[in-house]
């Protein structure tokens, strides 16, 4: 009986994200690069991926036994942002990722990729977002990133 109760306890730990409820947003603080958390619910959402040193981010989310990320938001084409995801890609489901229509990055040849430009929406049961910004192309990379209108609709 106790060795019944202590599997499905450790299950039950394994698996926390099936139970989290709640919002939260965390801003990760690493080494080199940007990343933040966004959960409402059982929807989780990373926005950039750090540079991958050390897989700090891919650790963090396996921390949180977060195991399928609904969406990955990747702001533009440095590796402190994007140099993470193929790692976490390999251990955490990637449902769709997210770049600027004018991101040119080896990531883009994913399957699940949608590129996305000013003035498009994003939407589905869940989340829903509007593109702010870029609306062309810049030589300057970091005036090609994606900014987002967010919102976490409630169902």
């Amino acid at each position: 009986m106790f060795v019944g109760v202590l599997i499905i306890f450790l299950l039950g730990l394994s698996n926390q994200y099936i139970f989290y409820k709640g919002k939260s947003v965390d801003f990760l603080y690493l080494n080199d690069g940007e990343a933040s958390l966004i959960r409402d619910d059982y929807v989780n959402i990373l926005i950039d991926t750090g540079d991958g040193y050390n897989n700090e981010v891919l650790g963090y989310l396996l921390s949180k036994g977060i195991k399928k990320l609904d969406l990955v938001v990747i702001t533009h084409d440095h590796n402190d942002h994007f140099g993470g995801l193929e790692n976490i890609k390999k251990e955490i489901y990637v449902k769709e990722i997210v770049c600027s229509k004018y991101n040119y990055a080896n990531y883009t040849y994913y399957k699940n990729v949608r590129r996305m430009k000013v003035d498009e929406e994003y939407k589905n049961k869940d989340v829903s977002f509007y593109v702010l910004s870029p609306n062309i192309y810049k030589e300057e990379e970091n005036s090609n990133s994606l900014v987002l209108y967010l919102s976490l609709l409630d169902t």
